[in-house]
C-alpha cells in the first residue's frame, strides 16, 4: 500500500509540474505577442525615418545636379563667346628711355674760424 501510495505522490507532482510548465509556457506565449509588437513598431519607425533621410538626400541631390548643369552651361557659354570674339591688336608701345635719376647734392656748411 505504501508503494501505491507513494506512487499516487509522485504522479500528483509530476502533474503539478507538468501543469506549472504549461502555465508557464502559456505565460511566455502571451508575453511574446506584446513583445513582436513593440519590435515591429520600433522597426517601422526606423524604416519611416530611413525613407524620410532618403527622400531628403535624393532632393538635396536633384538640387545640387540642377545647379551644377547651370554652372557647367554658364562655362561653356562663357568660354564659347571668348573663342568666338575677334582678338584685339596690340598697339605697339613706344619705347620710352628709363630716367636717370640724378643725386642730390649734398651740402656742406662753412666752417668757422673761431679760435
Amino acid at each position: 500500500m505504501q508503494a501505491l501510495e507513494e506512487g499516487k505522490r509522485r504522479a500528483l507532482l509530476e502533474q503539478r509540474d507538468g501543469a506549472r510548465v504549461a502555465e508557464l509556457d502559456k505565460q511566455r506565449l502571451e508575453l511574446r505577442p506584446h513583445v513582436l509588437t513593440l519590435r515591429e513598431g520600433e522597426l517601422d519607425s526606423r524604416l519611416r525615418d530611413r525613407d524620410r533621410t532618403i527622400e531628403e538626400l535624393n532632393s538635396r541631390l536633384r538640387e545640387l545636379a540642377g545647379a551644377l548643369r547651370k554652372e557647367q552651361i554658364s562655362r561653356e557659354t562663357l568660354s564659347n563667346k571668348n573663342r568666338a570674339r575677334p582678338k584685339k591688336r596690340k598697339k605697339p608701345r613706344l619705347k620710352v628711355r628709363p630716367v636717370k635719376r640724378v643725386k642730390p647734392k649734398r651740402l656742406t656748411r662753412k666752417r668757422s674760424t673761431r679760435s
